[in-house]
């Protein structure tokens, strides 16, 4: 089958045509200019392809080329297949095929027929002038020379052939040449213009041929390049040959060709390859002075990402030399990796971390602290070409570094560093010594450390490529704000905030906090419900793509079995709180738009727009809590999946308070949230809905919660023990089954979890304490009275607050949300409350004893003293 992109941009627009090869298979293809392409088979037939547009569809034409009956005999079981394209003019071209010894000449013509010119055998030709120029050999016969042409260029009016040939009676040494003949006149000449031997030999083996048959040459200016699968050989003229060799077990060369006067070959380890001169003249190469130019996919000495890496013009000898720390040290092999130098470059990794010492699992070990700090050098490193750095007197010199003075530039660029970065440590061996370290006052693998770093570079390449709008903007100055002193005067809010790529989740928590500050603005609603619009879709637009790159790399970050074996649990910064995480973002950011977004009287489609990113928001969180759970193996797994289930429910349920049902089902079939389900059946009075969770869900707890409510008596123990995942329900169990101890330390969890009513949280410590009252006499009773006696005392001061004063700081008066005791405080002694009195100021102060830190409680107490003195 033959597939045609009219446009590669465009990949899902192709056209397909079947050819009938009778089996045969494609051996190799060549553009044939404006007439098409031409491909040939394993077995030498040769099909024209050609693109015809159609009026209504692009459409195919194949068209076998028809060849002598001759042309197919002859051929040896090792014979080796080319094809050669060469423009002619005035819409013509010539094709060459060369099969074997075998030699074709075809011209093809858009106003005629195509031309077979001829045909012939070159094995006299080749046999007889290797015997000419060997004159060693004494051959009697020469049918006991055996002789290849291993491949051919173009070059004026004539091809040039890279030949080999061996006489086995005498010597299995194979020799190789090269012998030009002229394919312009209307035969093929019997006698070669030119021979030229090469001082290249190897051993034949009968049993593998094809390690001395696989070489191929490119020609480039006066200069010749033999390759192999692992070495590449330069011919220039009247000098000696320069062997460059690729010595990475796992490297190979897959070809070769010229692009702009330079010779690029593909390889597997560094995809396209560049062999240049380091000194003026391009084309003369010493053997001391070549260069290996490499990239990740692409060829690094031609694209600008490779030129504005500053990492290509660092000399690790001086790294070497000038830095004595583990960190230095290690910088140098990995300039020495960059640039090709691999044995410098696995002596040095070896001397650091010798390969027999034993990898012993562990935390924040020397090899591990020193990869990320230098992975955390790249994302975070001064941009080399943007002189107002050096103004602030920072260094440029850093692995990440960029010569460019575009942002974005400078982003992709340290993606392209890490990537080599990455590429350093699975080769040099490190990648598997990897262990774990502490982050965010947790253990995580440092594998799972590098797969975050390299995230958040994507992140940060994200969010810079967005429209830069009003919210953006004060998210990236309010971040800033963070940063140090020295980088405020020459320097742009930006130029500051994405120079930190580890730090690119400040950038995600100020968003949100932007969108709270419009939220409690004089603002209208409609004005900011479009402000949480906007901030919706930058973190919804950022999160969405990093998550997707994460899924996409996952397979690059897996585990090593050291790794493995330590079983740690990951909490990625995706769902972690606290400044290094953005959980917190978007938990107020969901809030947000539902109280201020969807619960608000604006346009109907805006209203639509809020409630899918209100869904999407409660997926991102949602995923990430599961994502964690899931890796837990600790006694923790039991009350965070209690905890979970209890958020996700809190999560989810506001969608069925404003009818959108189907959004709610979509997120609780995802979750697993059968109480949603079950609501969701009950509100609409759904049978048939309820019927198809039966069958859906049938392998899992639901039928079972389906029957919660006439579950019989000897089923009390099943339905407990499943209940025990839904504290909010649980206790209604505990208590018919008269376990009031239980009821009343579940009630009480759910209580100190309860955020949303202090209603529900002042009842559900009621009913704690008489649960505990309830229950036999136990040595704890006391304690736990006194501490829920203490708890609705910290209720009644909220209580004490009046509504107005709720009301002016945009709080619900009618259903209010539960207090900390630093808000509480707040609100005591704000300007609003214009009716307070020294007995208010008294109660700010004793509310301050429900605060938990005391150097926290001290300057509370602080704070409000002042307050009275100047007040009263």
């Amino acid at each position: 089958m033959v597939r045609y992109w009219l446009d590669i941009t465009h990949d899902h627009r192709s056209v397909d045509q079947n050819v009938d090869l009778n089996g045969e298979e494609c051996d190799s293809l060549i553009e044939a200019g404006i007439l098409g392409c031409v491909f040939v088979t394993t077995s030498c037939t040769v099909v024209l392809v050609q693109h015809k547009p159609g009026s209504y569809e692009e459409q195919l034409n194949c068209r076998t080329l028809k060849t002598p009956a001759s042309w197919l005999g002859g051929f040896s079981k090792r014979r080796i297949i080319r094809l050669l394209s060469v423009p002619g003019i005035q819409q013509i071209c010539n094709i060459y095929v060369l099969a074997g010894l075998n030699f074709q000449k075809w011209i093809l013509n858009d106003k005629e027929p195509e031309q077979l010119c001829w045909s012939s055998d070159l094995s006299r030709v080749v046999k007889d002038a290797f015997q000419q120029h060997l004159g060693h050999w004494d051959v009697n016969d020469s049918e006991e020379v055996d002789a290849w042409i291993l491949d051919l260029q173009p070059d004026r009016e004539r091809v040039i052939m890279l030949c080999a040939a061996v006489y086995l009676p005498m010597s299995p040494m194979i020799h190789y040449a090269m012998i030009s003949i002229p394919t312009n006149g209307p035969t093929v000449p019997t006698v070669p213009n030119d021979f030229f031997l090469l001082k290249i030999n190897n051993m034949y083996k009968e049993n593998t041929p094809g390690d001395a048959l696989n070489y191929r040459f490119i020609l480039c200016g006066n200069n010749a390049y033999f390759y192999t699968a692992k070495s590449i050989t330069v011919l220039k003229p009247e000098e000696e040959l320069d062997v460059l060799e690729f010595l990475h077990p796992s490297d190979q060369i897959f070809s070769g060709c010229t692009c702009l006067n330079v010779p690029i070959f593909f390889s597997r380890q560094h995809g396209l390859v560049s062999v240049i001169a380091s000194d003026a003249d391009r084309c003369t190469l010493g053997a001391s002075s070549l260069v290996l130019d490499t990239g990740s996919g692409t060829d690094q000495s031609c694209s600008a990402g490779g030129q504005n890496l500053s990492l290509y013009q660092l000399d690790p000898h001086e790294i070497y030399t000038a830095h004595q720390q583990t960190d230095g040290q290690l910088k140098a092999a990995f300039i020495f990796h960059v640039k090709n130098q691999l044995t410098e470059c696995y002596d040095m990794v070896n001397k650091l971390f010798p390969t027999d010492a034993p990898i012993i699992p562990g935390f924040d070990g020397p090899l591990d602290t020193v990869v990320i700090k230098i992975a955390k050098d790249i994302l975070d490193d001064i941009p080399a070409g943007d002189h107002r750095w050096n103004i602030e007197g920072h260094s440029t010199q850093g692995l990440g570094s960029s010569n460019s003075m575009l942002v974005f530039h400078q982003l992709k660029n340290k993606q392209r560093a890490f990537a080599l970065y990455l590429k350093f440590l699975q080769e040099s061996g490190l990648w598997n010594k990897l262990t774990g370290l502490t982050i965010r006052c947790g253990m995580t693998t440092t594998i799972q450390v590098l797969g975050e770093l390299a995230e958040k570079n994507t992140a940060a390449i994200i969010m810079k490529s967005l429209p830069l709008g009003v919210v953006l903007e004060d998210s990236i100055k309010r971040a800033v704000k963070n940063y140090t002193k020295a980088e405020k005067s020459v320097l742009s809010e930006q130029d500051i905030f994405f120079r930190e790529v580890t730090r690119i989740q400040e950038g995600i928590l100020c968003c949100a906090e932007v969108c709270e500050n419009a939220c409690h603005s004089a603002m209208q609603p409609e004005a900011v419900a479009r402000t949480l619009h906007e901030g919706n879709q930058i973190i919804l637009t950022v999160l969405t793509e990093t998550l997707q790159y994460r899924q996409q790399t996952a397979e690059s970050f897996q585990l090593n079995d050291v790794a493995k074996s330590m079983n740690l649990e990951y909490l990625p910064w995706t769902a972690a709180g606290g400044p290094e995480g953005i959980v917190d973002a978007l938990m107020l950011q969901q809030s947000l738009t539902l109280n201020y977004g969807l619960k608000v009287d604006v346009q109907r489609e805006l209203t639509a727009v809020l409630l899918d990113e209100f869904v999407m928001l409660t997926d991102i969180i949602l995923d990430g809590r599961k994502t964690h759970i899931s890796t837990v193996k600790s006694a923790q797994e039991k009350p965070l999946y209690k905890q979970y289930c209890s958020d996700r429910n809190k999560l989810i349920k506001p969608l069925i308070a404003i009818k959108a049902y189907q959004k709610a089902a979509i997120l609780a079939e995802k979750y697993l949230d059968f109480e949603v389900l079950m609501n969701i059946c009950d509100e609409n009075k759904d049978e048939d809905r309820l019927n198809e969770y039966m069958r859906r869900f049938k392998d899992t707890s639901f039928p079972e919660y389906r029957k919660i409510g006439d579950c019989l008596p000897e089923g009390r123990e099943k339905l407990a023990r499943f209940l025990s995942a839904y504290p909010t329900l649980s206790w209604m169990q505990q208590i018919y089954d008269r376990d009031f101890s239980s009821a009343s330390e579940t009630l009480r969890i759910l209580a100190e979890n309860e955020t949303e009513l202090v209603t529900r949280q002042k009842a559900m410590y009621s009913l704690s304490k008489l649960a505990k009252l309830a229950a036999p006499l136990a040595s704890d009773t006391s304690d736990l009275i006194a501490e829920v006696n203490k708890r609705l005392e910290l209720i009644s001061y909220q209580e004490g607050i009046p509504d107005y004063v709720l009301q002016q700081h945009g709080f619900d008066c009618k259903n209010p949300k539960v207090f900390k005791p630093r808000e509480l405080i707040a609100l005591y002694i704000s300007e609003e409350y214009v009716d307070s009195s020294e007995i208010d100021f008294q109660k700010a102060l004793d509310v301050a004893a429900f605060v938990d830190d005391e150097s926290e409680r001290v300057e509370i107490v602080l704070q409000v003293s002042f307050i009275v003195i100047i007040v009263l």
